[in-house]
């Protein structure tokens, strides 16, 4: 995912599933999805609160990122360095939301 001037680039590569064996062509799927910071909220909720991702943001952002952290702690201990410089999109009002 990249994000640039409040939008979103998501790019990602399937292969065919059906078609796996290693001396035989195979079929990939490439697939761009451009989206802005509205857009990118929405996908964080289900279709009930699209409407109201404002609402349910600050909340739900805080329980993501104290189970981020927790992954990134366990990393930490197994030896594993974290870019902790790395600052994530403002996209709510209320942005950066710390746990």
């Amino acid at each position: 995912m990249f994000y640039a001037g409040g939008l979103f680039l998501n790019i990602s590569v399937r292969r065919n599933r059906v078609r796996m064996v290693v001396d035989e062509p195979g079929n990939y799927l490439l697939s761009f999805s451009l989206y802005d910071r509205e857009e990118k909220a929405r996908k964080q909720f289900g279709s009930d609160k699209h409407d109201q991702w404002q609402e349910h943001w600050v909340e739900a952002i805080k329980k993501l990122k104290r189970k981020c952290y927790a992954i990134e702690q366990e990393l930490i201990e197994k030896g594993y360095t974290i870019d902790t410089g790395y600052v994530e999109p403002i996209i709510h009002p209320a942005d950066p939301v710390e746990p």
